[in-house]
């Protein structure tokens, strides 16, 4: 009997949600209808779907306010994470897996825009993993083939029906598409999926998901096998500076192809991964200051698609001129950005796990601190 209060309750804010406007009344509305949900002691299939779907939401809601509070790129990836592991406590079905593919690749979106690029990958390798259990595909999703073959053409087909228009548009997601395609490239897939296979155990994953299963007060579930998501493990100034590099790297693509407000745009990344920095260092600063004076000086040129018009075959356009200025910018922010990454990457990586924090108070005192 309690149970229906608790079913009903949760429904009824479920649809409160749906109705409200502003993103902080929704969260909130998704949040409690969770709450109602999570008192339910014999929960069904359908209520953990629902709860799931709630999260969704939560994670929806989080990440289309990011534009202006970046730090909500890790609350919308909790959440995905949140809606992934309820529907991974049921018997799925078909259409559960196509649920987890699509959420994967969302998580994967969130991790990328908070900088966790190990998670980001994990995320898009179990997508593929979700996708291969469907057992009876639509005929679009039979199009797709072999999803670590054509990843291109799987990516592309669940975030169509995720993401709108504007979003898929963005330099953000086409510069996230871009790495995340190019990764797939530079790997084999035999060497990407060694640990990803359907056979294997995953305990860390398996016994997470256990415990929350025994706090919801439900029976345990066949599970598939995916690769545990690790959230709680944020980027280092490392990775930061990684992530300035490859967005560097792209702004000469960009620039390459003509498009001057998607390599404006993509310095923005850049910067905005190096001043998310906790230790900066003197190189680090100077950068940051340098981007923002190419940012400058290419919003000041005019558009490129008119740079050709009135050029002759042999003199060198103002668009060949205002790509080989870019490049040599590019390369030089990155080579003085990969000098410092390298040589700290390179301590990391020799330091046991206990002295971390030793070589972070070492870094601190040759750097200029936390700005």
């Amino acid at each position: 009997m309690l149970d229906e209060i608790y079913r009903a309750q949760a429904k009824r804010l479920d649809a409160m949600a749906e109705r409200h406007r502003g993103a902080e009344q929704k969260i909130e509305r998704y949040l409690e209808a969770i709450d109602e949900y999570s008192k339910i002691l014999d929960k069904t299939g359908d209520d953990m779907r629902a709860m799931a779907e709630c999260s969704k939401y939560v994670a929806v809601n989080y990440f289309n306010s990011a534009c202006t509070k970046p730090a909500y790129y890790e609350r919308a990836a909790h959440y995905y994470l949140q809606a992934i592991q309820y529907l991974h406590q049921i018997a799925a079905e078909d259409q559960d897996y196509r649920n987890l593919t699509g959420l994967y690749i969302d998580l994967a979106d969130a991790c990328f825009h908070s900088y966790n690029q190990a998670a980001a990958q994990e995320a898009s390798a179990n997508a593929i993993t979700a996708f291969n259990l469907i057992k009876i595909k639509y005929a679009e999703e039979s199009a797709i083939g072999d999803p670590t073959i054509n990843f291109k053409a799987f990516y592309e087909y669940f975030e169509n029906k995720s993401s709108t228009v504007s979003y898929r548009a963005s330099a953000a997601h086409q510069n996230h598409q871009h790495l995340l395609l190019g990764r797939y490239e530079d790997q084999t897939i035999a060497g990407l999926f060694d640990d990803f296979s359907l056979d294997g155990g995953l305990p860390d994953a398996v016994s997470g998901i256990d415990e929350m299963m025994k706090g919801l007060g439900i029976s345990n579930a066949a599970l598939p096998s995916f690769a545990p998501i690790r959230l709680d493990q944020p980027s280092n100034d490392v990775d930061f500076r990684c992530m300035a590099i490859e967005f560097l790297r792209l702004t000469q693509k960009h620039m390459q192809q003509g498009d001057l407000q998607m390599t404006m745009s993509t310095y923005r990344q850049a910067r905005d991964a190096l001043t998310a920095i906790k230790y900066k260092s003197e190189h680090d600063v100077i950068t940051i200051k340098n981007i923002a004076d190419q940012i400058h000086y290419l919003s000041a040129q005019p558009r490129m698609s008119q740079a050709a018009s009135s050029q002759d075959a042999t003199s060198q356009w103002p668009e060949q001129q205002l790509q080989d200025q870019n490049e040599q910018v590019s390369a030089s922010l990155i080579s003085t950005i990969g000098l410092f990454a390298h040589s700290t990457r390179e301590r990391l990586a020799s330091t046991e796990p206990g002295d971390l924090d030793l070589v972070q108070e070492q870094l601190q005192m040759t750097t200029l601190g936390s700005v």
